[in-house]
């Protein structure tokens, strides 16, 4: 899994999560996360709170995959 933030004037524009999940099946499906316009960052847990909302997605996808 790789992850990537891109940031501009206080803005979170862009964070992404892309790579295989190795699934509680076996299987190792490919999965791509995209979030845009985020908004704007008071703090550094503003990017984490972004960040445990991907990991709960890849989550569910280790389940039902």
């Amino acid at each position: 899994m790789k992850s990537g933030a891109t940031i501009s004037d206080g803005e979170m524009v862009a964070m992404s999560m892309a790579g295989y999940v190795d699934a509680k099946s076996g299987r190792s499906p490919t999965v791509a996360l995209f979030v845009n316009n985020a908004g704007p960052l008071t703090a550094l847990t503003d990017t984490i709170d972004v960040f445990d909302d991907e990991a709960q997605i890849l989550g569910i996808v280790y389940q039902q995959y």
